[in-house]
């Protein structure tokens, strides 16, 4: 397979906002020729998880106290060390959300988090998830990680491997105490997840 992610992205329509979005999540990685088993298998890791950024994008509703202003861009952030940048840079690239653009602000590891309303918290963040998490506890940021238990301790999405394949699981709970909504049809593709009661 020679075609990109981000190449088959730009490939959706436009014209149906959430069934384009549901198309894309489900066949981001297609071709006529690849299958989607096929495709996570040989796609890179972190071109799949940029890929799958975007599309959270498109299925996730922020309240519009959340912008500056009526189009301001949505802000994705990424916390820490991981080979994502490029691959996400790639992935929104000339693309909108209900009429906003993209743009990807980087969060060096250790560094506060700053606005943003996606954020992408990297493997190598693992020790102060606990911390992000409190700090942004009620703001309206869609959180994302890679970090076994993230769901648990309260963080709103997260990715995990099985058979090979990058699937994610969500915590509704997490999402509706910051007041955010996901699609139904999001949640009907993950694995659900519940906050785990203080010890």
């Amino acid at each position: 397979m020679n075609a990109k992610p981000s190449i088959l992205l730009r490939r959706k329509s436009a014209a149906v906002p959430w069934l384009a979005g549901l198309l894309g999540l489900l066949c981001l990685l297609f071709s006529r020729h690849c299958s989607w088993g096929q495709a996570v298998a040989t796609a890179p890791e972190y071109r799949i998880k940029a890929v799958y950024l975007f599309n959270f994008a498109q299925f996730a509703k922020w309240p519009a106290t959340a912008f500056a202003t009526s189009n301001a861009p949505i802000i994705i952030g990424v916390s820490g060390e991981a080979p994502l940048g490029e691959a996400l840079e790639e992935a929104i690239a000339g693309e909108t959300v209900n009429g906003r653009t993209l743009t990807v602000k980087q969060f060096a590891a250790g560094e506060t988090i700053g606005s943003c309303h996606i954020l992408f918290i990297c493997l190598s963040e693992k020790n102060r998830v606990a911390g992000i998490l409190k700090n942004l506890q009620g703001a309206p940021v869609l959180t994302v990680s890679e970090t076994d238990g993230f769901c648990e301790h309260g963080g709103m999405i997260n990715f995990y491997r099985q058979d090979q394949k990058i699937k994610f699981e969500v915590n509704p709970q997490s999402v509706d105490q910051a007041n955010l909504i996901i699609s139904s049809k999001l949640l009907n593709l993950a694995r659900i997840k519940t906050t785990a009661p203080p010890e």
